[in-house]
């Protein structure tokens, strides 16, 4: 298909020069007698009319050659051209720009059979269905576990031990003592935000040398390890927290990219179909009026005022604007699947587009405004600053872990021992206990190593949020332009269009009467529906 339109339009590109000048040798020198063919007109009856036209109008004439010499009325209800003339004008009357077309398949679908979509209900659905923002949400899901995970690492821990023992000494053969003992401990853990440790024991003891000599002992006491260096401080205590934390909020940067995203790209897919179906109406209504021209150029043709080049050539263009409608519906249908791709429903779905008006909406650009504000609240640059925070927690915990290790250990506990276990409850003994201890790894070479990865880990996530805004910033710019090119090119396009339909009608007037080529209509239709 492509091989052939290549080749129908060298071909058009090699006919329109010969058809040109051909037609200025036609207009200069009127043949004597016209073509043979069916229906023609007398030989000389074109030459027959008085129109009495002025040296000045004819002068006129050939310095404008776009202008109808104002006799042209004359030609049009003589009556001894009527019978040729009047199918013309019948024909060419047809060729406006802009007429009704058809209306495309889609809408002559029962309403049953298809989904009406305005721009605001297209991004309702996409919102609600577009996967990419349903993974983007279940991602941030998965993530927000993390965060009471982290915090369980503080909540206490409950435990029991029961254990039970016996002694006997035995010398010489002779038994000395013969004893047995039952311990119950319940205890707590709780670890605190400093990153100390507290844990409460609850011990009950039961000694028992012979049936009737027992001993009961009981105490509570309490025991605290605080790390002093390596290990302390609620910034490094709470670290988990506040990973967990700072991953929420980046995957939340994430959906609201993909929520952005996806009401940008529903809404150039809904342009873009919308954009497809009016080509498609285009040119269909192109090819309507290349079979009007065909069949004015062969009108003319029979009644002598034109040549068999027109034919050919309204027949060109008829084979090209059908080539261009295949291409065109295959462009549909690909818009088609990809709106509802975007929109998250099966994609064998027939929908029907109702905002059919485009309506251009005054914009006043300010761009240092907009730089500023995209570079403060695009996701992306929000993601980046919760990674480069997540970076400097991690470079001040592996300072942290270069440091010695250094535990304050405290305990204080009460206790007393009875012959009863109600004696043993008084708890009026106690003791207590301080100390230090001190550890430090030699030459500490994983800890100085994660450090630097550290380092330079935070160091490379500055150079991507200055990378990251400069992007955007050129993006903002680069958009502004792009507005700009467009809202100044508006206007002029307008005017090109209005007298590109100025001048098909002279160009219709002018080839009824043979003299031009049924390229100069061609080419101001091309204009008037350039795309």
């Amino acid at each position: 298909m492509k091989c052939r339109s290549v080749g129908l339009l060298l071909t058009v590109l090699l006919l329109l020069p010969l058809g040109l000048c051909h037609a200025e040798q036609d207009l200069a020198n009127p043949p004597d007698s016209p073509v043979p063919s069916a229906g023609l007109p007398p030989a000389g009856i074109t030459r027959q009319l008085n129109l009495s036209v002025s040296p000045g109008e004819q002068a006129q004439t050939k310095q404008q050659p776009d202008m109808v010499m104002p006799k042209l009325p004359q030609v049009f209800n003589d009556k001894r051209l009527q019978g040729y003339l009047e199918p013309v004008k019948r024909i060419l009357a047809q060729t406006n720009v802009g007429q009704a077309g058809p209306e495309p398949k889609a809408a002559l679908q029962s309403q049953a059979d298809r989904l009406e979509l305005t721009l605001n209900k297209s991004l309702e659905i996409a919102l609600q269905n577009n996967l990419d923002i349903r993974i983007a949400e279940l991602t941030k899901e998965a993530v927000e576990t993390t965060v009471p995970t982290a915090k369980a690492q503080f909540h206490p821990t409950v435990g029991l031990a029961f254990t039970g023992s016996g002694v006997r000494d035995v010398t010489e053969g002779k038994i000395l003592s013969h004893s047995n003992a039952q311990d119950g401990t319940v205890f707590i853990q709780q670890p605190l935000p400093t990153g100390a440790g507290a844990t409460l024991l609850l011990t009950g003891n039961l000694f028992r040398v012979k049936v009737d000599d027992q001993t009961f002992l009981s105490d509570i006491g309490v025991t605290i390890v605080q790390p002093l260096f390596r290990g302390g401080g609620v910034v490094v205590a709470t670290r988990q927290i506040t990973d967990a934390e700072t991953d929420v909020r980046i995957e939340a940067a994430r959906v609201r990219k993909a929520i952005l995203d996806v009401v940008a790209q529903t809404k150039s897919a809904y342009y873009n179909l919308l954009l497809a179906e009016k080509i498609i109406s285009v040119t269909e209504e192109a090819i309507e009026r290349d079979k009007v021209l065909l069949e004015a150029s062969q009108a003319l043709l029979n009644a002598g005022f034109v040549t068999k080049r027109d034919v050919f050539s309204a027949e060109l263009s008829l084979a090209k604007d059908s080539a261009t409608l295949v291409s065109d519906k295959a462009n549909m249908e690909s818009a088609r699947n990809l709106l509802l791709e975007i929109l998250g429903i099966p994609i064998d779905t027939n929908v029907a587009l109702l905002d059919k008006n485009i309506t251009l909406q005054p914009l006043q650009v300010d761009l240092p405004t907009w730089i500023t504000r995209a570079t403060t609240n695009r996701p992306e640059i929000l993601e980046i600053e919760q990674q480069l925070a997540k970076s400097e927690l991690n470079v001040k915990v592996a300072n942290n872990t270069v440091l010695p290790q250094v535990d304050l250990v405290g305990s204080f506990k009460k206790a007393q021992a009875g012959s009863t276990l109600g004696n043993s409850l008084d708890l009026k003994g106690h003791a207590w206990s301080v100390g230090v201890v001190l550890s430090y790894p030699i030459w500490n070479v994983a800890a100085k190593s994660e450090l630097a990865r550290a380092g330079i880990e935070h160091k490379r996530l500055g150079e991507t949020l200055q990378r990251a805004k400069r992007q955007i910033e050129l993006e903002v710019r680069s958009s502004v332009i792009k507005i700009n090119r467009s809202l100044e090119s508006i206007k002029p396009l307008q005017v090109s269009v209005e007298q590109a339909k100025g001048k098909l009608e002279i160009a219709k007037a002018r080839f009824a009467l043979g003299q031009t080529t049924n390229f100069d209509i061609n080419r101001c239709i091309s204009i008037c529906t350039s795309r």
